[in-house]
Order: structure tokens, then C-alpha cells, then sequence
């Protein structure tokens, strides 16, 4: 069974899914990898067609500071390990850091739009 088998099955099922990190070194936590997946799912009533921009890009993810804050806490990422992920992404992505990550806002976003994109890739959803 292929990987997006594995995840059609689980969404169908509403069991959580183990598949191989296919796009970066990074490791998602299971914790945020279900959230966002059940995130990709809602959108898919939401949208006519379903992006990586329209679910990670178009709009934040989360809006405030203190929301975010829970959510990292949520996630039991802290801030310094949010920042070096992001970083991390942005090194392997274009060979260089240009993101100030300043608030918890612009971190938890940008954690977002990359876990996004990592599950996009794998479920083959189209990026943009």
C-alpha cells in the first residue's frame, strides 16, 4: 500500500497513519501532523480546489499571540526549537535564512505553511 493509500485509509477510518518524512529531515509531531491533517480534510469542503496556498498561504493559520503561544504550547514546542525548524526549512528550501521570527504569530504560521507543505507532498496535493 502506497502512502496515499495509507492516509485515505486513515482519513476513511479515523485512525492516525505512520508514513516515511518524504520531504525534509524534519520530524512532525504526531500531535500537529493530526491536526493538520484533519485541517486538509475540512478544507476540502472550503475550497473548489484544494492548494497547499489556499490551506497554508492564503490566509494565517492562527491569529494572536496568545493563541499561538498555546498552540506551541499545545504541541510542546518551544520557542527556540519552533525557530530552529523554521529556519532548518527555510536553509534547505533556499540556501539561506531571510525570516525574522519576531512573535509567536509569524512562527506558528510559518511552522504551518511547511508542515503543510511536507503533508501536502505526501498527499500529493497540489503546491503552487
Amino acid at each position: 500500500m502506497n502512502t496515499n493509500e495509507k492516509i485515505h485509509q486513515a482519513f476513511n477510518n479515523k485512525e492516525t497513519v505512520e508514513v516515511e518524512n518524504i520531504y525534509t529531515p524534519n520530524t512532525m509531531k504526531q500531535s500537529i501532523r493530526e491536526e493538520l491533517l484533519s485541517h486538509i480534510e475540512d478544507c476540502k469542503n472550503d475550497f473548489d480546489e484544494v492548494t497547499h496556498f489556499n490551506m497554508f498561504n492564503e490566509d494565517y493559520y492562527l491569529i494572536g499571540y496568545h493563541n499561538c503561544n498555546e498552540w506551541l504550547s499545545k504541541h510542546n514546542i518551544d520557542v527556540f526549537e519552533g525557530v530552529n525548524i523554521c529556519k532548518n526549512f527555510e536553509r534547505d528550501n533556499y540556501g539561506e535564512v531571510h525570516t525574522d521570527f519576531d512573535n509567536s504569530e509569524k512562527l506558528v504560521n510559518n511552522l504551518v505553511y511547511w508542515y503543510g507543505l511536507e503533508l501536502c507532498n505526501e498527499l500529493s496535493i497540489k503546491l503552487d
